[in-house]
């Protein structure tokens, strides 16, 4: 699960910065970077959607971990037996 977060933090991190330096950067030829517009508005959301299933994903693990322990309690660490002596045995 731990992958799945630091993925969906790079993921939401590379849709940041390439949203901030797309519009930062225009100063190039405007109908190079124009033509270019629709891939980058694509691809902004392909990574928005795969930032939005990541995280459904975190979501429905932590249920199913979260109703596994509910059903399945951890074990107890076993122990070593004691003996008990009965007093009135006289032993």
């Amino acid at each position: 699960m731990f992958i799945n977060i630091g993925a969906m933090a790079l993921d939401a991190l590379w849709f940041l910065m390439v949203l901030f330096i797309w519009n930062s950067s225009a100063s190039h030829d405007e109908f190079v970077w124009d033509s270019l517009s629709g891939i980058h508005n694509f691809s902004l959301f392909l990574s928005f959607v795969n930032i939005a299933i990541r995280g459904g994903v975190i979501w429905m693990l932590r249920m199913i971990s979260a109703e596994e322990e509910k059903n399945f309690p951890p074990m107890a660490s076993p122990t070593k037996p004691t003996i008990v002596v009965n007093p009135a045995s006289g032993h």
